[in-house]
């Protein structure tokens, strides 16, 4: 509880763009006005460049399920843990990571 309310004493929520989604509103977080001193995307004026969607990437659909990562195009020969095409191989929390690591082991 007292979490819950430290967050909303210091944040709000906003639209925010998920790569492989899109925008989902009030999917993210912005610090409130009374906090922008400590915003380090305005101290440093950070700027985040859009990332252009691969149109055969399917991260998005394997995101929401709708999709396994063995159905891209890409998976495991233009997109793998050495040079990944979408958000889903990017990292090792990755769907496509973790399907390209481990699918080898049935259960």
């Amino acid at each position: 509880k007292i979490a819950n309310e430290l967050i909303d004493e210091v944040f709000c929520q906003n639209d925010s763009n998920w790569r492989g989604i899109g925008l989902i509103k009030n999917s993210g977080l912005d610090l409130k006005n009374i906090y922008s001193d400590y915003d380090a995307l305005k101290k440093f004026n950070v700027k985040i460049e859009k990332h252009e969607k691969s149109t055969r990437c399917i991260c998005g659909e394997v995101i929401l399920g709708k999709k396994s990562p063995k159905e891209c195009d890409l998976f495991s020969k233009e997109c793998n843990p050495g040079h990944s095409k979408g958000p889903c191989m990017v990292s090792k929390e990755g769907a496509c990571s973790i399907f390209y690591r481990y699918n080898k082991f049935k259960l």
